[in-house]
This record gives structure tokens, sequence and C-alpha cells, in this order.
């Protein structure tokens, strides 16, 4: 199953991950309620992500490419159409 993130405020599409990246991201953020569907990253959240070693590669740089300059951003994850 591919979880597809969206930034919150614009609505564009940053990238797909899996599952498994998906549950990293939710167990080392502060999840509002088990119906949650968007988290809140920061530099110091994708530091903490990737000091753990399970944070994949390829999660690391979709979050760094996602938040470029900016001081945080709102990510919205969708698990994927599996028609598409």
């Amino acid at each position: 199953m591919l979880i597809d993130l969206y930034n919150k405020d614009t609505g564009v599409l940053l990238g797909s991950i899996t599952e498994a990246e998906l549950l990293h991201v939710q167990n080392s953020t502060e999840m509002e309620s088990t119906r949650d569907t968007d988290f809140y990253i920061q530099k110091g959240t994708i530091d903490l992500l990737g000091n753990d070693g399970l944070a994949t590669v390829h999660l690391m740089k979709l979050l760094r490419e996602a938040l470029g300059d900016s001081d945080g951003i709102e990510i919205r994850w969708q698990v994927r159409n599996a028609d598409l």
C-alpha cells in the first residue's frame, strides 16, 4: 500500500511513501487522534527521524525536499486509491 503525502496548505503532491514509513513518522510525531491524517514537520523532526536509524533514505529525502527553506510544513497523508 502506498501513502501519498501532500502539502496541507497548497494541496501539492509531495510524493509517496510506504505504510512502514508512515508508521515510523506517526510513532515519532505527536498525533492528535487515531484518525489524524496530517503531521507537522520541521528540521528538528526530520533530524529526530533520521537519528534512530529506522527512517529510509527515501523518506528522509522526501521530507527534506518538502520542507525546503521553510521553518515547518503541515503534511497531509492519504492512502493511494488501488485503482490508480
